[in-house]
Order: C-alpha cells, then sequence, then structure tokens
C-alpha cells in the first residue's frame, strides 16, 4: 500500500495500482474534509465570505487556493488538503461581534451533495467589495459588473440597508455605488440613498 500525504496529520493509502492525481484527490476529498472540519471546530455557527461565497451564488463551484469562513470565535489558517487553506474569521463593528446579525442573509449552497452555509448574493457583493485582496481585486470587479449587469433588477434593496446600518461596509457601499454607475442609473441611485441614510461616501478605487 502507498500513503499519500493531504496534509500533515492525513494521509490517502491506495494500492499500487491506483492512479489518482491531486485534482482527482481533490474533488473527491475536499469538500468533506472542510465541511467536518468546520463541523468539528465551530458547530452551526458559520458561512462562507468573501469571494467564493459570490462564486458561488453564480454556480461557480471550483475549488480555491483559500476560503474564508465567518463565524462567532474563531480566527485561525488551517489547510484543508493538498495545500488548499481555509481562513476562519470572525466580524466585529465598534467592538461588537456582528456575526449573528449578518447569518440572517445565508441560504444553505448544496455543492455535490454536500450543504455549505454561504452568504446570499447581497451580502456576498458587499463582503466581496469590503477589504478585497489586491491580487483578486481587479477580478472581483469584474465579477461584480458582470453580476449587477445580469441581476440587478433581482437584488433585495433592504438587505443592503440592514447589513450598511451595522457600521461595517461604508466601503463596500461606496466601491458598489461607483461601479452601479455605468450600469443601471436606478440601481446607483438606491446605493447613493443607502450612503446617504447609513454611510457616507468615500473615495474608493
Amino acid at each position: 500500500m502507498i500513503s499519500i500525504s493531504l496534509r500533515k496529520d492525513l494521509f490517502f493509502v491506495k494500492s499500487p495500482q491506483l492512479e489518482i492525481d491531486d485534482d482527482e484527490l481533490l474533488q473527491k476529498f475536499y469538500r468533506k474534509i472542510l465541511k467536518q472540519s468546520a463541523k468539528d471546530q465551530l458547530s452551526s455557527q458559520r458561512y462562507i465570505w468573501d469571494l467564493k461565497a459570490l462564486e458561488i451564488n453564480i454556480n461557480n463551484y471550483n475549488i480555491p487556493d483559500k476560503i474564508v469562513i465567518i463565524n462567532p470565535f474563531k480566527k485561525s489558517h488551517e489547510t484543508v488538503i493538498l495545500g488548499k487553506k481555509a481562513i476562519f474569521k470572525t466580524f466585529e463593528s465598534k467592538s461588537q461581534n456582528i456575526y449573528n446579525h449578518l447569518r440572517k442573509f445565508t441560504f444553505s449552497a448544496l455543492i455535490e451533495w454536500i450543504s455549505f452555509k454561504t452568504a446570499r448574493l447581497e451580502l456576498a457583493l458587499l463582503e466581496a467589495m469590503h477589504s478585497p485582496d489586491p491580487a483578486e481585486y481587479e477580478y472581483i470587479k469584474q465579477l461584480v459588473k458582470r453580476i449587477l449587469k445580469k441581476s440587478w433588477k433581482k437584488l433585495q434593496i433592504p438587505i443592503f440597508e440592514q447589513v450598511i446600518k451595522l457600521g461595517k461596509h461604508h466601503a463596500s457601499i461606496n466601491r458598489l455605488y461607483k461601479v452601479s454607475q455605468a450600469i443601471s442609473p436606478n440601481l446607483a441611485t438606491q446605493f447613493r440613498e443607502i450612503i446617504k441614510k447609513y454611510s457616507f461616501f468615500l473615495e474608493v478605487d
């Protein structure tokens, strides 16, 4: 038998006759291990955040190099398998943990018959634009533009309002306002009203 290291404490044991590469191992085990690891450490108090949540909302289920999981109490960087990272993150506003407020705007995404709690589109848009990784930002902006062009009429504006009221996503709503101006004057007006009522105008890239 041959052992293949998936991470330092986890191995896949196979017969010499079985040929399997890293991509196949990822497809076979990544989601199961991610779900079990999150469940063991966080019970049900978690959801997928940031760019991956945005992609899941448009049915892109590719395995990312990193995935961010919002939860009430755990902060860490961990390996899922084969170098793929899970970042466990809490979310505070004015020194208060706002997880319980944000989790209301999530849904259960079924991926390869495994359920993952995920930020719904409105929250995912705000979170992806909150503090984007510079290496990913151009991709995120193009993805956001594509989503807004296709789905702006379906967006639930009250969700944006409720999230902005929590006092955390000021840069996000300003970035969405800036992007939306070239897509839908109607949507841009609604974002502008949210900023006027619950946030403040910022110069954003």
